[in-house]
Formats: structure tokens, C-alpha cells, sequence
């Protein structure tokens, strides 16, 4: 059950982050990429705007702080939603590669491309010493904590359904026609 969350939700969080690298780009051209709707945008938008007000709250950031922290972590951020959009694009180039039955040197390659971009992902090393230039060491250790937090109320918030027939988070909730039918011919029998 966990495995299934975990893979929800890194599946929305992969969403997200993709569409959000583009969502400037796409402001000026007029476009939605992949497709994302107002809802989603909407939806991404609050989602940001309660991590900001949470991370702000668990660090307890004066305006001055504030002020330099920001830049920092939306920099970080974009690095984080670049870093893993590259790896979903090795992902499909090594997956396509295997499908279409290449072999030896090719796969390799795209095997040490994969890996690469995984291993990019991770740019909370990097950002560490940027964020200790900026803040004290108890606010950077309180930024990991809140970070970790925020998921796990985000995970929390999936999990319970919302009035309106809507699971957590503004998903619609899965349509059980089918099981209220199941009852139903079980009691015609």
C-alpha cells in the first residue's frame, strides 16, 4: 500500500514538476504544455503557496531572511523539477531503446545517461552551502525537516477523502459504480 502512495504521488509530483519548468515559457506563448488545465494550474499554484507559508512558518524567517532564502530555493527547486524531467526523458529514450531490442553499446550508453540524471536529482547538497551563507545552521536544519513535513501532511491530505465526493488534495475521487453495482446484483440474487 505504501509502494502504491509512494508511486501516486512521486507520479503527481513528476507531473507537476514537468509542467512547471514550462509554465513561464508557455505564459508567453499562450500555450498550456502537456496539455494542463486551469484546474491543474490552479491546483499547482496553492500547492506552492502553502509550501512557502508552511517552510516559512517551520523556519520562523524574518522578512530579511526571507528576502535571501527565496531566490536560493526557487533556484533550487527549478534545478530539482530540471534534474528530474531529464531523467524521465533517459528513462523513455533507454525504456524505447530496449523495446525497439538495440543492444551493447547503445544501451550502455543510455544506461550511464539514466544513471546520471538520477544521480543529478539529488541538488540539496549543492544548495546546502548556499542556503548556510543566508541563514543559521538551525534554519537550514529546520528547512529539511519542514521540507519532509510538508510531503508527508501532502500524503496525509491524499488520503482522506474531501466533501463533494472529491478525494484529498482536489483529485476527483476513483468511481465506485462499479462495486455499488456488485452489491446491487448480490441482493437482486
Amino acid at each position: 500500500m505504501k509502494a502504491l502512495i509512494r508511486t501516486i504521488l512521486l507520479s503527481a509530483l513528476l507531473v507537476l514538476t514537468a509542467s512547471a519548468s514550462g509554465q513561464n515559457q508557455n505564459q508567453n506563448q499562450g500555450q498550456n504544455r502537456n496539455g494542463m488545465g486551469d484546474f491543474a494550474k490552479q491546483w499547482q499554484e496553492r500547492l506552492e503557496s502553502e509550501k512557502i507559508a508552511f517552510l516559512t512558518n517551520e523556519m520562523s524567517l524574518t522578512p530579511k531572511e526571507a528576502q535571501a532564502f527565496w531566490p536560493i530555493y526557487n533556484q533550487a527547486q527549478q534545478e530539482q523539477r530540471d534534474a528530474i524531467e531529464a531523467s524521465m526523458k533517459a528513462f523513455a529514450e533507454l525504456d524505447k531503446a530496449l523495446r525497439d531490442g538495440k543492444t551493447g553499446r547503445e544501451v550502455n550508453t543510455l544506461l550511464e545517461k539514466y544513471t546520471k540524471a538520477v544521480d543529478d536529482q539529488n541538488v540539496s547538497a549543492k544548495f546546502l552551502k548556499e542556503y548556510l551563507k543566508v541563514l543559521p545552521a538551525e534554519k537550514v536544519g529546520k528547512l529539511l525537516i519542514g521540507e519532509e513535513k510538508f510531503r508527508q501532511s501532502q500524503i496525509n491530505r491524499l488520503r482522506q477523502p474531501m466533501g463533494g465526493g472529491q478525494s484529498g488534495a482536489g483529485f476527483p475521487a476513483p468511481n465506485n459504480n462499479r462495486s455499488q453495482r456488485g452489491n446491487q446484483q448480490k441482493g437482486n440474487n
